[in-house]
């Protein structure tokens, strides 16, 4: 008869042959009396796309999608994963279940964008000094102002403006 098993069973006959064939596995046992031929349903699970998965910060988890062999239903569960800098494990298990995982770095390689707040270039008039108008970024990191380059004299003198954020961009 077509027996098809999941799951792990403990026994004590000793298997005396072993085959693959088609998407099976034929298991022959015997107690020294009595003989008996197990066929058990091999299914694995294709993931679709990279794995492990890198993905920007803020980009959001895109479920790249997978299959079983035997075409049984894939469930996925990401409750895992957070919308955060970290590693994350997607868990796939097929309805005879069958598992595997999938690995998803969210990572953050986007450099602060600064907004300088005010005119720029800023014209002075010789003698009032420099008043810093101040500085933005878009993902709220610090911005580091050096204005050692200014002398109240006539001439053009550059102001830096640096910022790294919390990954170090």
């Amino acid at each position: 008869s077509d027996l098809s098993l999941v799951g792990i069973f403990n026994t004590v006959k000793n298997a005396t042959a072993v085959s693959v064939d088609g998407g099976f596995i034929y298991i022959a046992t015997s107690d020294g009396t009595n003989s008996e031929i197990f066929k058990i349903k091999m299914v694995t699970i294709t993931l679709t796309g990279a794995n492990p998965q890198s993905i920007e910060l803020g980009v959001g988890y895109t479920e790249l999608g997978a299959t079983a062999s035997d075409s049984s239903t894939v469930i996925i569960d990401s409750t895992d994963f957070r919308n955060e800098v970290g590693y994350y494990t997607i868990v796939y298990s097929s309805s005879d279940g069958i598992q595997t995982t999938r690995e998803v770095r969210v990572v953050d390689t986007t450099v602060p964008i600064i907004t300088l707040l005010g005119a720029s270039p800023q014209n002075i008039q010789q003698g009032s000094g420099y008043t810093e108008l101040g500085a933005t970024t878009n993902d709220g990191s610090s911005v580091q102002i050096n204005t050692s380059a200014f002398v109240d004299a006539v001439g053009s003198y550059i102001i830096t403006y640096d910022s790294v954020d919390a990954s170090s961009n």
